[in-house]
């Protein structure tokens, strides 16, 4: 029986997100982001509530 293109690339996604050097990538990328952050004027907090329309009082 010949297995679908989703369960191949499920199964090869899992066995990349279970290594050690997944883990390490995906730490350094939120570093990257968090120092980047201040230089493209990006707030988490910023953004959160700017995402939030208020009528005006």
């Amino acid at each position: 029986m010949k297995r679908s293109w989703f369960l191949r690339f499920s199964n090869a996604l899992a066995q990349v997100s279970g290594r050690a050097s997944t883990f390490v990538i995906a730490v350094l990328l939120v570093i990257a982001w968090a120092i980047s952050g201040p230089f493209f004027h990006i707030s988490a907090i910023r953004g959160s509530s700017s995402s939030i329309r208020r009528r005006p009082s």
